[in-house]
């Protein structure tokens, strides 16, 4: 089988890292696999660990892929190769709708993997000349958008329980056209190194004592870093005799936001910002407690990666994230946007005996191996590609 990978990319993430594991687990089991590169080309330098050969493909786009009518999506994907066509989404954001649609026609089955919680937001209304009230249809245009890219596949993937049911109730998707693989990841790469924590913490201006607190993650609204170092700078006046710093690994267009507020707070002396890194699991091996409060996710691949590096994790209840911290004494879960739950949780995890800390962080590692093992969840992947 010749399977087409088309990804909207703007930047490298939790979509795109799941994408490469794909290709290889496809190639891998005997298929010629191309990734087609519709944004930024973020994929060629991240292909070394694939068992086979994937091709990746950047095509020269008239204009940018949100902007292209159905003709120029129609010629796009004429010339590219494929017996099924796999569309990489993470909601609206990627692709549109011609071009899932012109997808549909040209390889008769394509697979939409839907990245994100699928949640839409409130619906609102503006009123007409401050007394009429709207009809809301910015909403219904959403919603309607959703629903016709989602008909547009043979088959949704979701990559949570939450996020199917979702598709299935609020977008009133057939039951049988909609499956749940949740994402997973690489336990042997996604391990703590004791040398390799004790370097990045040297880098990072932390002792051994000292417990670092943060996450690895694009700076961005939807990831609720300004929670973080709201939390943090509460701790730190709660408690400052207690040796913390906070660590924001990434990159992202918040990065200067998130800088001011911690000047604001008076705590940037004890918040790094290492930019972004190519070796996420020599970061996260360097973290003690793992903070992930996004306002939106839909599983939460950082924070699995987090917990395979034995960090403690505390994270927002949204999304597909409850479905990963589901066991007992795994981790925290706190209310979205209550950055007092989240300070009370931070001060509990920094608070605890060094060996208790690990004890929680060891736990989370085995919970992960066990129920979210990228070898397994990229096998009942391909097969649902396999079969349409």
């Amino acid at each position: 089988m010749n399977v087409c990978i088309l990804s909207d990319t703007k930047v490298w993430g939790g979509a795109e890292v799941h994408t490469v594991g794909l290709a290889g687990a496809l190639a891998g089991r005997g298929h010629d696999v191309s990734i087609v590169a519709l944004g930024d080309d973020v994929f060629r330098d991240r292909l070394n660990g694939c068992r086979t050969s994937v091709a990746v493909r950047k095509p020269a786009l008239p204009r940018p892929m949100h902007r292209m009518g159905f003709r120029e999506c129609a010629a796009l994907v004429r010339g590219l190769p494929g017996d099924v066509g796999v569309m990489v989404r993470w909601g609206l954001e990627a692709g549109s709708l011609a071009l899932d649609v012109a997808a549909r026609l040209r390889f008769g089955r394509t697979i939409a993997i839907e990245h994100s919680s699928a949640e839409m937001a409130p619906r609102t209304s503006r009123r007409l000349f401050g007394l009429i009230p709207g009809l809301g249809v910015w909403w219904y245009r959403m919603w309607l958008t959703w629903r016709f890219r989602s008909m547009a596949s043979s088959r949704v993937v979701a990559v949570s329980e939450t996020a199917r049911e979702r598709l299935i109730h609020d977008f009133r998707l057939p039951r049988r056209k909609v499956v749940a693989v949740r994402n997973g990841i690489d336990a042997d790469r996604y391990r703590r190194d004791d040398a390799a924590r004790a370097a990045v913490r040297r880098s990072w201006g932390a002792s051994d004592s000292t417990v670092v607190v943060g996450s690895v993650s694009r700076l961005s609204p939807e990831k609720g870093l300004d929670s973080s170092v709201a939390a943090f700078a509460r701790l730190t006046r709660l408690r400052p005799e207690r040796d913390v710093r906070l660590v924001l690994v990434g990159e992202g267009d918040e990065r200067k936001t998130l800088e001011k507020a911690a000047r604001e707070a008076g705590v940037l002396d004890r918040v790094v910002f290492p930019g972004f890194t190519d070796r996420p699991w020599d970061a996260h091996s360097g973290i003690d407690v793992y903070l992930q409060p996004s306002r939106e996710e839909a599983i939460g691949l950082a924070m699995m990666e987090a917990m395979a590096c034995e960090c403690y994790p505390i994270a927002t209840a949204v999304g597909g994230v409850p479905e990963v911290l589901s066991a007992p004494g795994v981790g925290r879960l706190t209310a979205p946007g209550d950055v007092d739950e989240l300070m009370a949780a931070l001060d509990e995890a920094t608070g605890l005996d060094p060996e208790r800390r690990r004890e929680i962080g060891r736990a989370a590692r085995r919970h992960i191996v066990e129920r979210f093992n990228a070898a397994v969840q990229f096998e009942a992947l391909a097969r649902v590609i396999e079969r349409g």
